[in-house]
């Protein structure tokens, strides 16, 4: 039973792994095709590019900027959640908070964008 929890876990650290590289790929892609609406580079060599920047790639300079730009925005934003879901953890435990409603209303009071 043991050997099946760990395929199984091997399983969902793939698949989430996975999950987070096409998100991310889909963001840096979105992003990109604001900037380079006519020359958008195709998805592959992104994914080329951004698996491995200082390999030669098809993409222009300015491609490059952007898709690395967007790469470090969503990676802040990543962070960003993971930092505000500790700290709705901790404050719910110090019963600061109960619901996710109060923790927001705590971090964007009314008036305060």
């Amino acid at each position: 039973m043991n050997q099946n929890y760990k395929i199984d876990h091997t399983m969902l650290l793939e698949l989430t792994l996975c999950r987070a590289e096409d998100e991310t790929l889909d963001y840096i892609l979105e992003g990109m095709a604001s900037y380079f609406q006519n020359n958008m580079p195709c998805e592959e060599e992104v994914k080329r590019y951004l698996s491995c920047p200082e390999q030669q790639s098809s993409l222009t300079a300015s491609q490059r900027i952007i898709a690395m730009d967007k790469l470090l925005e969503y990676a802040e934003i990543c962070f960003r959640t993971t930092c505000d879901m500790l700290r709705y953890k901790l404050m719910r435990d110090a019963g600061m908070v109960n619901t996710v409603d109060e923790f927001l209303q705590l971090l964007r009071p009314e008036g305060r964008d």
